[in-house]
């Protein structure tokens, strides 16, 4: 059964959206494109239009897209500020409203709030269509709503609007949900860019955010905290958020995450985790309220959560295996074997000893005709009888449909050589041989137009002479005739002479005939023959593109690494070992998959039949079908003590925090060590009552925690292990998050505003003035003295 509650994914800003965005990509992942279960729901939030449509536009609909309208925001905060709408607004900060936000806030937090203001009726009304949507679908898992707030702190818009965005969350539905924020501080910006240029204000931004965020969290029903919204007043008696993380690019064992995309997919992750488990909680800090350590009113405003996947890519596997099986299928075809170059040495000596004279027998046999049906005179006729039945004779037209039969003839002769070339083409090595076989041919063929062209000039001056001799004893016959003394022997003679001289003159206009015909079938066959040359050079051509796009395919493949810092791939030196076994992948066997020759296949249809076969493959059956839990068990020793290790260590929080309460006495150890951990594991079992090896290992984390299994029958999740801890650590004050030079920065900056108009970083004039009047700062955990043992 799938265990999934009921949540509603806010991303507030580019950093949010993508975060969100990988969550929901892994919800379609596991469920499948369009069937994300409707408990489930999004809204991507933001001023900036330029990367809102083009770059998220696909990922989510048009009803999850919030694009918050700022045109002309100038004068709408002037109208505003007239009328008390807008007193939070700091001075200073007035200056830099622009007059449109559409390509982001400009790294100002009030101008992210303002924005937010401005459209803050259009927010109310997406976030309860969101949650009713939500709500109103029944669910075994909670009666409550998980709101998960993604931001960026060191921005304008995130920072600027997770405020405003919780407290209307808070203030339309109370307690029937629970507000998780998750906010990104601002090193791994400075890491992006660490000269600061195009970040100027990343550091400032995320102190003050932390500041406010800290003050507004002590609100309870003895310390009440007001703030204007909208130009109405708004009273919070209790934490904004149940529960809120801060992110920061640095792992528990000093990795640093470089790239925003890298860390958005890690929070995806997580989010992603906590939303499709039931028992995966955020409320891990519930044990120790009333406890031992005073936590304070700020429940666990300040989190830190890790993700880790570990994943066997068979899918991947199952690519790289193809990629390869395909390359050799390539190879194959393209490599010249000795049997593919005798057998066309053996054909073209054939053809050449063959010449051209089955190809005139085939059009016209000679001997046939003159041994059948030669010319007989009668002495009896009159000489206008014999000169024109001469003539007919002569004039006489053997072939019969000899449209029909050249076309027949030149097709017979073109498609012999195609079958040939098609056979050879199943072969190993075929398509190289052909190539060079028709190069040959061509060369053959045109030597034999050359021959029937010299023939047909030769036996051109045949007819004409023997024309002449013709017509000439004709006119010696018709004066014979006109004599009066005639001698019947003489006649017999006359006509046996120009019964074989027009013999000769037939015979001779045959040939003509006969050699334009092969003329004809020649250039019938040439023309044919240099369209399937084209079509095999074409082929050739697109096998060598194939060859290489396959290759780059391939490095990309076995080199690829996604999410390094939170992922750890059992597939990785399988990944860059794969070979292929011998005889695994045969030529023949994929020919005989093909619907039609391969030399009449376009590049698109061969690179299909390719991904076809090789995609079904046994291997590659085997790779996507393989389970996680079976790769685990059969690691070795060695390879299952570095897969322990390397979880322990990839799973750390993403923030580094430090550890500045008093130890217990009674453990040695402080609260921030002694945090209720939940790590959760997502993995697939045919056999449920069978232990694997990592439930039986209770040492597999170097603390020894617990690990909580559970079957799913989702096929995403079968070849993929999430380890997922969420650590409750109330340390408002991140040392390394927010070191000496961040604060000696932000004090500057604050003192300054006295004498320069600098921007304030800060969210709200009125809270600003009330922090500094109350001296508030940011405070390290402390011992409640009350509950001492």
């Amino acid at each position: 059964m799938t265990y999934v509650r009921r949540s509603l994914y806010i991303g507030i800003g580019g950093t949010g959206i993508k975060a969100i965005a990988h969550t929901k990509k892994m919800f379609e992942e596991t469920f499948g494109d369009g069937n994300i279960p409707p408990v489930i729901a999004f809204l991507a939030i933001d001023s900036d239009w330029c990367e809102l449509h083009p770059r998220f536009g696909e990922i989510f609909s048009a009803d999850e897209i919030v694009p918050l309208q700022t045109e002309n925001a100038y004068l709408a905060f002037e109208k505003g500020r007239t009328q008390g709408v807008f007193d939070w607004m700091f001075p200073e900060n007035s200056g830099k409203i622009l007059h449109s936000f559409k390509c982001g806030t400009g790294q100002l937090r009030t101008n992210g709030r303002l924005v937010t203001e401005l459209n803050i009726e259009l927010l109310r009304y997406k976030i309860r269509e969101a949650i009713e949507s939500v709500l109103s679908i029944n669910s075994l898992i909670s009666e409550y709503v998980d709101v998960y707030i993604a931001m960026s702190l060191a921005g304008g818009m995130g920072a600027g609007a997770f405020i405003n965005v919780a407290q209307l969350v808070r203030e339309m539905y109370g307690n029937q949900v629970i507000i998780n924020g998750f906010g990104v501080l601002y090193g791994v910006f400075r890491r992006m860019n660490p000269s600061g240029y195009s970040t100027p204000r990343v550091r400032l931004n995320t102190y003050s955010s932390i500041l406010d965020l800290d003050y507004l969290q002590t609100a309870s029903p003895n310390k009440p905290i007001s703030f204007n919204v909208a130009g109405q007043t708004k009273t919070i008696t209790s934490p904004l958020y149940d529960n809120f993380y801060l992110i920061d690019n640095k792992t528990e064992n000093c990795e640093t995450v470089d790239n925003i995309n890298v860390l958005c997919q890690a929070l995806g992750a997580g989010m992603f985790l906590l939303g499709y488990l039931d028992y995966t909680s955020l409320d891990s800090c519930g044990g120790w309220k009333g406890g031992r350590f005073n936590f304070t009113d700020k429940l666990g405003w300040a989190q830190r959560f890790g993700v880790c996947h570990v994943v066997y890519k068979g899918e991947q596997l199952a690519e790289i295996y193809a990629l390869k099986a395909r390359l050799e299928l390539l190879r194959q075809y393209c490599d010249s074997t000795d049997a593919t170059d005798e057998f066309w040495k053996e054909e073209l000596k054939r053809l050449k000893d063959a010449s051209c004279e089955d190809l005139l027998e085939a059009i016209f046999s000679c001997k046939r005709l003159f041994e059948t049906d030669r010319l007989r005179l009668c002495a009896e006729d009159t000489f206008e009888a014999t000169r024109s039945k001469v003539w007919k004779y002569v004039l006489s037209h053997p072939f019969l449909n000899e449209s029909e039969k050249k076309e027949s003839i030149g097709h017979h002769l073109y498609t012999q050589i195609k079958d040939r070339i098609i056979t050879t083409l199943r072969e190993v090595g075929g398509i190289i041989s052909v190539e060079s076989y028709i190069w040959n041919l061509l060369y053959l063929l045109d030597q034999s137009r050359v021959r029937m062209e010299n023939e047909y000039s030769m036996f051109s001056h045949v007819v004409e002479r023997t024309k002449t001799t013709l017509n000439g004893i004709l006119a010696d016959y018709g004066n014979y005739l006109s004599k009066r003394f005639k001698s019947e022997s003489t006649i017999r003679g006359f006509l046996y002479d120009i019964e074989q001289v027009a013999g000769e003159l037939l015979k001779a206009k045959i040939e003509c005939r006969r050699r334009l015909l092969a003329i004809y079938v020649l250039d019938y066959t040439v023309f044919h023959i240099k369209g399937l040359d084209s079509q095999v050079k074409g082929m050739l051509d697109s096998m060598f593109s194939l060859r290489d796009v396959y290759k780059i395919s391939l490095i990309k493949s076995q080199s690829e690494e996604l999410s390094r810092c939170f992922e750890y791939d059992l597939s990785s030196s399988e990944r860059l070992d794969l070979i292929l076994e011998e005889g695994e992948v045969v030529l023949t066997e994929f020919t005989a998959t093909l619907s039609k020759p391969i030399v009449e296949m376009t590049k698109e249809e061969l690179d299909a039949a390719l991904d076809a076969y090789t995609l079904n493959l046994p291997r590659c059956e085997e790779y996507r079908t393989r389970l996680i839990e079976d790769v685990i068990q059969n690691l070795s020793d060695s390879d299952y003590e570095a897969l322990k290790k390397e979880v322990a260590r990839k799973v750390s929080p993403l923030l580094k925090l430090n550890y500045r309460g008093l130890l217990d006495p009674l453990t040695n150890r402080s609260p921030s060590d002694k945090i209720v951990r939940e790590y959760c594991a997502v993995i697939y079992k045919e056999d449920l009552y069978k232990k694997s090896r990592m439930e039986m290992d209770h040492s597999f984390f170097s603390g020894g925690f617990s690990l909580l299994f559970r079957p799913s029958e989702v096929p995403y999740l079968k070849q993929r292990m999430i380890f997922f801890r969420s650590d409750f650590a109330v340390i408002p004050y991140c040392v390394d998050a927010l070191d000496k030079s961040v604060q000696e920065e932000y004090e500057y900056c604050i003192s300054s505003l006295k004498e320069m108009p600098l921007q304030n970083p800060h969210f709200d004039r009125q809270i600003f003035e009330d922090i500094r009047k109350s001296g508030f700062a940011l405070k390290p955990e402390c011992k409640n003295d009350e509950h001492d043992e």
